[in-house]
């Protein structure tokens, strides 16, 4: 009868332990899955517009300099950033489970845009060591509204 005292509270401890394992594994597990084929992206540059990203593994700095001659338009839901992983054979996408910055705004030309947001916003997840590229889509006041420039910009995260 006394050694049936101790199984209760033995399962107890287990049950927490599990559901702290559970716990943190998915805070800091993976929200996004690798593209198994390599990404066949092209280039469509603007002239005059110039992307950077400064990424640590928990953020995004975004940079858009408008050095063009008219404005552009940024629009992260409808259009958002491509982030890709450079591995042996080539760029594969990050395939993300998450919703994206809420980011809207036409850039004036000579004006800078600078918006800052977790991964988890954009891919769900840290990101891991490695080399990365962001792949940037933006419109202006010419193109028809399913046409899009886009540029890359490769950045380390250690």
């Amino acid at each position: 009868m006394m050694k049936k005292k101790w199984i209760l509270p033995l399962v107890f401890a287990l049950l927490l332990i599990i559901l702290g394992v559970c716990v943190w594994d998915w805070y800091r597990g993976d929200r996004y899955e690798i593209d198994p084929q390599v990404s066949v992206w092209s280039e469509n540059a603007m002239p005059g517009v110039e992307v950077r990203v400064e990424a640590t593994r928990k953020t995004c700095a975004l940079t858009v300099a408008n050095n063009a001659d008219h404005y552009i338009v940024v629009d992260i839901p409808e259009k958002p950033m491509k982030i890709e992983v450079l591995q042996p054979d080539g760029w594969h996408r990050l395939q993300a489970y998450t919703g994206r910055p809420h980011i809207l705004e036409a850039v004036p030309e000579g004006a800078v845009l600078e918006e800052t947001f977790s991964w988890r916003e954009l891919v769900g997840a840290r990101l891991k060591p490695g080399t990365y590229r962001a792949i940037f889509y933006h419109g202006d006041g010419k193109l028809e509204i399913w046409d899009w420039y886009s540029s890359a910009v490769e950045f380390t995260v250690k």
